[in-house]
C-alpha cells in the first residue's frame, strides 16, 4: 500500500514522510552490513508515480541497533 499525500510511512522502522518523493513502488532497500549500532547511509530505489526509476540515500540507525539492549 502506497501512502497518500500527507501520510507517513516507516522505512526500516523510522517514520518517513513520502510527500515530496511521489513513491509509487519501492523496488529495494539496501544498507551496509554491520554488527555495530551506529548511524549508516541506506539507499532506497523506487518507481515514481510516472514509472520513472529513482534512488535516494538517507541516514538511519543500523539494524544492529534493534538487537542491542
Amino acid at each position: 500500500m502506497t501512502p497518500r499525500s500527507g501520510e507517513h510511512s516507516r522505512l526500516n522502522g523510522c517514520p518517513v514522510s513520502l510527500d515530496h518523493y511521489n513513491v509509487a513502488k519501492v523496488v529495494s532497500l539496501t544498507e551496509p552490513p554491520t554488527q555495530e549500532c551506529k548511524v549508516i547511509t541506506a539507499d532506497m530505489k523506487y518507481l515514481d508515480n510516472t514509472g520513472k526509476p529513482e534512488e535516494i540515500s538517507y541516514r538511519k540507525l543500523s539494524d544492529a541497533c534493534s538487537f542491542q539492549n
